[in-house]
């Protein structure tokens, strides 16, 4: 597929310069920002975590043996 894009001299100046940087064209410079990123890998985190942490009391979640009365209890202050 053959895309046109106008650019005004100063974007066309910063596509040039931020490929330049790295040492490739500014064709590919934009087709490695359209490229798909891998996704890091997020550590899965426990129920009662996350609950504590939106509870902004992270010490109630903390180790994955959460008291889950301390957690309803301050759900219930809130």
């Amino acid at each position: 597929m053959t895309i046109v894009l106008e650019l005004t001299p100063e974007e066309e100046a910063r596509l040039r310069q931020r490929s330049s940087r790295i040492g490739i064209t500014p064709e590919e410079y934009l087709r490695r920002t359209l490229a798909p990123k891998p996704r890091k890998a997020v550590p899965k985190r426990s129920l009662a975590d996350r609950m504590a942490d939106v509870l902004g009391q992270p010490e109630l979640g903390r180790g994955g043996t959460s008291n889950w009365s301390e957690i309803e209890a301050a759900c219930d202050a809130q």
